[in-house]
């Protein structure tokens, strides 16, 4: 297995711990499924856009949905680990 290493602003990393957090993921998980997202698909996982502002409060419920439906496009994320929407809101 390899490690990456990137440098990235301190304040942005801790953001994205707090919703990965909510979500019962760590960031290497994360990084793992936009990857594999990524050669699955040939490009990006969503739509670059220039938009600066940010997306309106989600609750945690509609942030592991909209993070199921992502990872429910691949099937299968790490060996034989399947999401079960119904199970995760239990």
């Amino acid at each position: 297995m390899t490690q990456i290493s990137i440098p990235m602003d301190e304040s942005l990393i801790k953001e994205a711990d707090a919703i990965l957090e909510e979500l019962g993921i760590n960031m290497s998980f994360a990084v793992t499924i936009f990857i594999k997202q990524l050669v699955r698909q040939g490009g990006f996982p969503f739509a670059p856009t220039l938009n600066t502002h940010h997306m309106p409060h989600t609750t945690q419920q509609e942030r592991l949905a909209s993070f199921l439906h992502l990872a429910s496009n691949s099937k299968k994320i790490e060996g034989d680990f399947k999401f079960n929407r119904d199970e995760c809101y239990e």
